[in-house]
């Protein structure tokens, strides 16, 4: 078997597929990873991995049940990260006011969603990120030391997936962080 190099992704063929066909939850766990960061080597072991979880919300249904799944877990929640992106590279100059718009719906609605998480009894922290949704997960979540990510999963075909893609799947290949999916 050959050795996973830092340039190869996390989960091969077989994880993603696994996730695809699966109808319940999955932890994608990375328990020793090397990754790099900046160009600079790193390894990490991921301990702990429930501690600092970074909900990923889009507002869809498998989002809220991502967000009722991590409700279950928050007794040992010490403070869950709450995100959310827009990409502002799809809104032209011209809708700039409805951007402004955009930006303190979604910031509403991450409130909301950490408040229903405080409830629980654990810390929580928003953020809003403005760019491609990919690179925002992960620097969010290195920035803000997440120990997991939590996110819907829409389900698609294996042919909608190979055409346009799944943020959910992208993560799973790219994050060095492991990763649970809800369908």
């Amino acid at each position: 078997r050959k050795k996973r190099t830092l340039n190869h992704p996390f989960a091969g063929s077989r994880t993603i597929e696994i996730v695809t066909r699966s109808k319940v939850p999955v932890l994608v766990s990375k328990y020793l990873v090397s990754y790099e960061v900046e160009g600079e080597n790193l390894e990490k072991i991921n301990e702990r991995i429930f501690e600092r979880p970074m909900l990923v919300c889009d507002w869809s249904e498998p989002s809220m049940r991502a967000l009722k799944l991590m409700k279950s877990f928050q007794s040992v929640i010490e403070e869950a990260i709450v995100f959310h992106d827009i990409n502002v590279e799809k809104i032209h100059e011209k809708y700039e006011d409805s951007l402004h718009e955009l930006k303190k719906v979604s910031i509403e609605k991450l409130d909301m969603v950490c408040d229903e998480l405080k409830e629980e009894g654990a810390g929580c922290e928003t953020h809003l990120g403005a760019g491609k949704i990919l690179n925002e997960i992960i620097r969010i979540s290195r920035d803000r030391r997440a120990t997991m990510i939590v996110m819907g999963t829409s389900g698609k075909g294996r042919l909608s997936e190979f055409i346009h893609g799944s943020v959910s799947h992208s993560i799973v290949r790219e994050s060095e962080l492991p990763t649970l999916l809800v369908p």
